[in-house]
């Protein structure tokens, strides 16, 4: 269990975590006063905010998952309880960045006059967006069979 506890692949999970959640956390801070979020609607500010939330609220889910890694019953029931999670996590890490980058386009294409060219690039950040989520669900998975691999080492020994 020491060896999960340290895996090297949980230690970057935790730091991406707390680099998210203090980036967005600050973007939340700033951006009404910064990015004049007071001459947008209030209901696109509330949207802006709401997913924020939800993104922090998955990462701190997702720290405190990996903090607390072992439940009760056996430790293959737990390793594998725990691997689910990871699943679930990443799953829903993934879908609320995707979300969150939605409203933040959202945000900063409404009251603009959309021309040719801003149409192409609100699509180039469109598509951006959609393939930096993708390769984030890489990423994701790759972790987790990373994390899964050292299940297999326990549970042969």
């Amino acid at each position: 269990m020491i060896k999960l506890k340290s895996h090297p692949q949980l230690n970057r999970l935790k730091i991406k975590f707390i680099i998210e959640i203090v980036a967005i956390s600050l973007f939340v801070v700033l951006y009404y006063d910064a990015f004049d979020g007071h001459q947008k609607p209030l209901l696109l500010n509330a949207i802006l905010i709401f997913f924020a939330l939800a993104y922090i609220i998955s990462d701190l889910a997702g720290m405190y998952n990996l903090y607390n890694p072992v439940q009760k019953g056996s430790l293959v029931q737990s390793l594998l309880t725990f691997s689910n999670k990871i699943r679930f996590f990443g799953l829903l890490n993934t879908i609320s960045a995707f979300l969150f980058g939605l409203a933040v386009i959202g945000f900063f294409v409404y009251g603009i006059e959309i021309t040719g060219t801003k149409t192409l690039l609100i699509t180039g950040f469109f598509i951006f967006l959609v393939v930096m989520t993708f390769i984030g669900w890489r990423i994701w998975k790759r972790r987790i069979r990373s994390i899964e691999s050292i299940f297999i080492e326990l549970t042969s020994e």
